[in-house]
């Protein structure tokens, strides 16, 4: 009743435990199968990660919802996709050498899937799949220049459509920042611009001490205005602000500086 989902993960059956199946983890670069998944005791689809990959992470990476594991009202289960979700936008990612590794699709209604390029097909998942950060081929011209770090791919290519070379990780904040990332950036001078929402300023925090815990000596901590109110830094192009604006707010913005025992 689960095929479609056990299908999604690649999971097989584990042949000494029934009801049970494991799969490689498509929130993680997963060598070895990590991912277990079983029936609950109420028919539910269970799911854990042993490298502690969050749930939530876990099925993000493949354009699923918790909901999705357990039974409706009518005792069905394992509904994939609601009809009108439709892609919207593909955000490729490819290494410094412009290899294409895997992409994110944007679907309307609001929605992220990602899915990995292999054997000359994309392919659901991120299952063992390398993780770069966004236009990684086009900041090797960067190496030891600015680069803005923002919250999601609609972003990061519309600072690129002005001139400003930008990256973001891939998951926005639910899959979190990487300190690999951070030493792709070692040598260059960063400056973070944080979602204008708790989650947007969570996510920045924990890209900035990433990237002064692993050596990039240049971080600079961009807060976006609060009048008008913008969520993001395209809200703020879009609101009027020019790209001259968005230099001198970022010029403006303190150099960052660890606390003493941080």
């Amino acid at each position: 009743m689960y095929d479609q989902i056990l299908a999604i993960f690649e999971a097989k059956p584990v042949p000494e435990k029934p009801g049970y199946w494991k799969a490689r983890c498509p929130a993680h670069e997963d060598r070895v199968p990590s991912l277990s998944l079983w029936l609950g005791r109420k028919g539910n689809l269970m799911i854990s990660c042993w490298a502690g990959c969050p749930k939530q992470e876990v099925l993000a990476a493949v354009g699923l919802k918790m909901s999705q594991l357990m039974k409706d009202e009518h005792g069905a289960c394992g509904y994939i996709q609601e009809p009108s979700r439709k892609p919207v936008a593909h955000y490729v990612y490819k290494d410094v050498d412009g290899a294409v590794i895997f992409r994110v699709v944007r679907t309307e209604p609001k929605g992220f899937y990602q899915e990995r390029w292999e054997d000359g097909k994309w392919k659901i998942g991120l299952q063992n799949c390398k993780r770069v950060l966004y236009r990684a081929d086009e900041l090797k011209k960067y190496a030891d220049g600015v680069v803005v770090v923002c919250e999601g791919e609609k972003d990061v290519d519309r600072l690129w459509s002005v001139g400003l070379p930008s990256t973001c990780n891939s998951g926005g904040t639910g899959a979190g920042w990487r300190d690999s990332y951070s030493g792709a950036l070692r040598g260059c001078e960063v400056r973070v611009i944080a979602d204008n929402d708790e989650s947007g300023l969570r996510h920045a925090d924990a890209v900035v001490g990433s990237l002064v815990r692993h050596g990039v000596e240049s971080v600079r901590y961009v807060i976006l205005p609060g009048e008008p109110v913008v969520k993001d830094v395209s809200d703020y192009l879009n609101a009027g602000y020019s790209k001259e604006d968005l230099i001198k707010l970022i010029n403006a913005a303190p150099e960052w500086v660890p606390q003493k025992g941080k």
